[in-house]
């Protein structure tokens, strides 16, 4: 109801502006013709010719695209059976959760309308068994929406086909638990972890840490935990609500000297107009880039970690990531489980065409410029500290003569989970016949 009346309210204000500027336009109009002023009327009646047609089409548009209501190509459209309507529930410290029992279908033009099942537990898998085979191997697979599987079916993402491989290798059982969540980063999948380990009680942890988003997620993360916890000092650098990235700072190197505050299109259309243009003209320039949304616009913070003098604010993301890898490590040993950190890059930093687009259109220095931050450094970083760590940039890039990996919104497709399986089962190799250090607890 909240919404529906700050929406109308926007629409209210919408048309009377609209009018006012009509009725004042027309008032200017008059007043000029009755002194006589003909230069200043035959101005302000042809401004008025252009003003007043832009200012109708303009709400013709806003009202066109509140009556086809909110765009959004992301949305997962819940079908027949489902228990909600939306795919997420809110969640006082870990942002939202998967509704559980969501049943619904993406509706991505890219993708193929593949179904999208919550299990009872709320993770998109099969449903999780209540008893604990004892010959069984378990792995717990933690991330975002990569993990999840966006465009894919849930037995094409990695984790589904990690368990069929290890399954038809080794001769005892094998389940693969998906925990992975859209919008997760290291400090939910730490405390997910947590919340998992007693219950399903691993023999193998693998998290995912994607280059994309990671760090601003795990800041997010530690500023919802302040304001859960009331503890100021779990973030002691910054106020709360800091550390988002300006994505206009890579088109601000184009002018450097500054100037007039740019035109926004809200500032002369309504909001889903506003967007409804963006979402257009941001098309175009992508075309013009020859670069995929994801990779350049969609992720423009992952352009400013990429920069070799980085900023206080993504170091201190980077030094949270990191520890919540290592605290990950550590309870996953606590638990009895081993450990896998699998880094998983985004599709401009394995597509070296894209790059160089970005490069060249945007007129940027090289030197300044480190693609391979910042999960290189975190798996390097990772390893010193005698953490498993594995990369998947080298598997997932985009060779000449070879399938790509990731759809041109950006997520990995069926041939990049296939690769990111194959890799993470080189990894584990013969692990799993080994003994393991303890016993879970």
């Amino acid at each position: 109801m909240a919404n529906a009346a700050a929406r109308s309210g926007s629409l209210r204000r919408i048309v009377i502006g609209t009018l006012v500027s009509i009725i004042v336009a027309s008032c200017v109009l008059k007043f000029a013709s009755m002194r006589r002023e003909r230069r200043i009327a035959l101005l302000v009646a042809r401004a008025a010719l252009v003003f007043i047609p832009l200012a109708c089409s303009s709400v013709l548009l806003e009202l066109a695209l509140r009556w086809r209501g909110e765009v959004d190509h992301y949305r997962i459209e819940p079908t027949a059976g489902s228990s909600a309507e939306s795919v997420f529930v809110t969640d006082p410290l870990l942002k939202w959760r998967y509704a559980p029992g969501f049943r619904g279908r993406f509706t991505h033009p890219e993708f193929a309308g593949e179904a999208f099942v919550i299990n009872a537990r709320g993770y998109r898998d099969a449903e999780w068994p209540t008893e604990r085979d004892p010959n069984e191997y378990r792995v717990l697979v933690l991330g975002d929406s990569l993990t999840t599987g966006l465009g894919v079916t849930r037995d094409e993402a990695f984790p589904a086909r990690l368990e069929a491989t290890l399954a038809a290798r080794v001769k005892r059982p094998v389940r693969v638990f998906n925990a992975g969540v859209s919008g997760y980063g290291p400090g939910e999948e730490a405390l997910v972890l947590h919340e998992l380990a007693e219950s399903l009680r691993p023999n193998l942890v693998i998290v995912a840490f994607y280059d994309g988003n990671d760090l601003e997620d795990v800041r997010i993360a530690a500023l919802n935990a302040r304001r859960a916890f009331r503890n100021p000092n779990l973030l002691p650098s910054e106020a709360a609500g800091a550390g988002r990235f300006d994505p206009s700072s890579l088109w601000a190197r184009r002018d450097p000297g500054g100037g007039l505050p740019r035109l926004q299109w809200k500032h002369v259309l309504g909001f889903r107009g506003a967007r409804f243009v963006d979402d257009r003209v941001r098309h175009l320039r992508v075309r013009w880039f020859g670069a995929a949304p994801a990779a350049v616009f969609n992720d423009t913070m992952l352009a400013s970690m990429l920069v070799v003098d980085r900023s206080p604010v993504i170091d201190e993301n980077y030094a949270l990531s990191l520890a919540a890898h290592l605290w990950m490590d550590a309870r996953a040993k606590y638990a009895g489980a081993r450990f896998v950190s699998l880094r998983l890059p985004t599709q401009l930093q394995v597509d070296d065409a894209q790059w160089e687009a970005l490069v060249s259109r945007l007129r940027l220095r090289r030197d300044e410029f480190d693609v391979t931050l910042p999960g290189r450094r975190l798996v390097d970083d990772l390893l010193r500290a005698g953490v498993n760590a594995v990369d998947a940039a080298p598997v997932l890039r985009n060779a000449p003569g070879t399938a790509r990996s990731y759809f041109a919104e950006g997520h990995p497709n069926r041939t990049g989970h296939a690769r990111i399986a194959a890799l993470l089962d080189a990894t584990i190799g013969n692990s799993i016949d080994l003994p393991m250090d303890g016993q879970p607890r």
